[in-house]
């Protein structure tokens, strides 16, 4: 609990590390309760501070309606701009999951 206290701080305060670490925090209910919405929400904001993990991450989610209607047009968006950044690409597995 105190390491999430602080890991929000920081994404309040504008880190994009932290913003993205938040989101997977409440969307997978890892040291909170799951949030989906909190998650995306996050999510969301450290994609649009140019943060590549959480494209990523927001692509997948999209892509599979987790938490959100599904919108494969916007995750296969949100995952080139994380490759476009040099972030992580998606596996076989991810792409196996939207369909």
């Amino acid at each position: 609990a105190e390491g999430l206290k602080w890991l929000s701080l920081a994404a309040e305060k504008g880190s994009s590390e932290a913003q993205c670490e938040l989101g997977l925090a409440y969307g997978q209910g890892e040291a909170t309760a799951q949030d989906k919405a909190q998650g995306l929400k996050w999510l969301k904001v450290a994609a649009e501070s140019g943060n590549a993990a959480a494209q990523m991450a927001l692509g997948q989610i999209l892509g599979r309606g987790e938490g959100s209607p599904q919108d494969r047009a916007e995750g296969e968006r949100r995952r080139a701009l994380a490759a476009e950044k040099g972030g992580p690409t998606p596996t076989s597995e991810d792409k196996v999951a939207e369909k």
